[in-house]
């Protein structure tokens, strides 16, 4: 199986075959399909025997592809999904990849259809089981972003051990639950120091940070800049 560094999309646009990742087992695919490679898990796909498919395909990364993950809006465990009717959605996935557009244009419009194709394919399957469960783990890792939080209790209300709670969660979204309780905070934070109005150490004792110092080390974990930084920024903004 391949493993690949940065995210990628593959549209099926004739043929069928076939599509695994590793530990699930294999399954079919056709024509219409879209399939999501995500970074790190291993996968495999292909053609049926002594046959051939058609595709568009473009590999991506970015931040911003990172924070779909971590929201719920790229799913690894939903690596297939079903856009119809073909000939539209082809025009759509090979506009990404006009060679007139710049290199901002084509990610924006990268991100657009993107967005535009999960959405459709949302509508067409409903809400898998695995869907809600991240939904309902990330709500519990939301609340009450200035408490101290144990994983524990979060796991204790999903019904599972805090290891596997962990292990699950990392398969769902990309990310731990530490660090994605963390990337919620610090949007708090961004949204405050933009706002102007409160100083760094009391934005830090109202998200429950022990200290400024730590509130710092740990934005800057998450944003590349210190408070301070950002806070400069928006100010010249």
């Amino acid at each position: 199986m391949r493993v690949l560094g940065s995210y990628a999309w593959v549209y099926l646009t004739s043929g069928s075959g076939w599509f695994q990742e590793a530990g699930r087992p294999r399954r079919r695919v056709r024509a219409g399909d879209l399939l999501l490679l995500f970074p790190e898990i291993p996968h495999a796909y292909g053609p049926d025997a002594g046959g051939r498919w058609d595709e568009i395909h473009a590999v991506f990364d970015g931040p911003v592809f990172d924070l779909w993950r971590a929201r719920g809006l790229l799913v690894p465990e939903q690596p297939v999904r079903s856009l119809r009717p073909i000939r539209r959605w082809f025009l759509r996935f090979a506009s990404v990849l006009a060679p007139a557009l710049s290199p901002l244009e084509r990610v924006v419009r990268l991100q657009e259809v993107l967005a535009q194709a999960l959405a459709s394919a949302d509508r067409s399957r409903g809400p898998s089981r695995d869907t809600a469960w991240a939904a309902r783990a990330r709500a519990l890792l939301e609340e009450n972003p200035g408490s101290e939080l144990y994983l524990s209790e979060v796991a204790r209300a999903l019904g599972m051990s805090e290891e596997t709670f962990r292990k699950r969660f990392v398969r769902a979204t990309g990310v731990s639950p530490w660090r994605y309780r963390l990337t919620r905070r610090t949007e708090i934070a961004c949204r405050w120091l933009h706002e102007g109005g409160l100083s760094n150490k009391e934005i830090a004792a109202r998200l429950g940070f022990s200290d400024e110092f730590h509130f710092s080390r740990c934005f800057k974990r998450i944003t590349g800049r210190s408070p301070t930084q950002f806070r400069a920024l928006v100010d010249r903004g």
